[in-house]
């Protein structure tokens, strides 16, 4: 209920500094996010529409930067209303910048995903990947992000063996490794590796709270809730001072 009037709040306030300043673009992009946050679908995916529609009239660079963020959330509104084709075309008839690659890729493997669309989703990383050799942190990335996908396509060795060359290259834990190796190895029924990661990343004494928080997003995504509750488990008595660990806490 408290996240409810949170949204309620945000999108009464976008509403009111919108009646002052209507082209101000950046306020109407947290509308649009207030929208879909509160599960107004119709309304968020009107917002994002009309400021791809309008971003020509802003300023070149500004508007190359709204137009991008813009897009990108209209993709994830019509995702989340089970939108995918409109959601993939809106990336697609896109014109844009150069930089802005990387993000319109991960957006559209959040859309691949959500529509549990995973060889097409592994193809395209395994193509980013090529171009992406000699950027080691980008290469991790889609590293993680192929393995991931490999595991819930059900190609678990070829997961396991992506997911071991991110591991190694990383000086960092990875959600999405220690995620994909989990269900990877609990479809391979390696009940001695499952144990180990329970031990070193989810068990009550692995105390790196975003790592787990990632963990459960991802379990959440796979509908795999009681997976999702024992990782955030350990961290309820620290959810009166964290919205964020209460809130996945509720989704799960």
């Amino acid at each position: 209920h408290s996240l409810i009037g949170e949204h309620a709040d945000a999108i009464a306030i976008c509403r009111r500094v919108l009646s002052e300043h209507p082209a101000d673009y950046k306020t109407r992009l947290v509308l649009g996010d207030a929208y879909l946050r509160a599960g107004q679908l119709d309304r968020s995916i009107d917002t994002f529409s009309q400021i791809v529609n309008s971003a020509r009239e802003i300023g070149v660079q500004d508007g190359l930067q709204i137009h991008v963020d813009a897009t990108q959330s209209l993709a994830r509104a019509l995702a989340e209303a089970k939108r995918y084709e409109q959601a993939l075309i809106a990336l697609e008839a896109g014109d844009f910048p150069a930089d802005a690659a990387s993000s319109i890729l991960d957006t559209k493997l959040a859309v691949l995903n959500k529509a549990r669309r995973y060889r097409p989703a592994i193809q395209l990383v395994r193509i980013a990947l090529a171009d992406a050799l000699g950027d080691p942190r980008r290469e991790i990335q889609l590293r993680s992000q192929l393995g991931l996908l490999l595991a819930r396509n059900a190609e678990y060795a070829s997961a396991i063996q992506e997911l071991s060359v991110a591991k190694q290259m990383s000086d960092t834990p990875l959600a999405a490794a220690v995620y994909g190796e989990y269900q990877a190895y609990k479809m391979l029924g390696d009940h001695r590796r499952l144990e180990q990661i329970r031990s070193q990343y989810l068990g009550p004494f692995a105390d790196d709270s975003y790592l787990r928080v990632r963990i459960a997003e991802l379990a959440n995504e796979d509908c795999d809730c009681c997976l999702a509750r024992e990782v955030l488990q350990p961290l309820d008595s620290h959810c009166d001072n964290n919205p964020l660990i209460a809130n996945r806490l509720g989704e799960a």
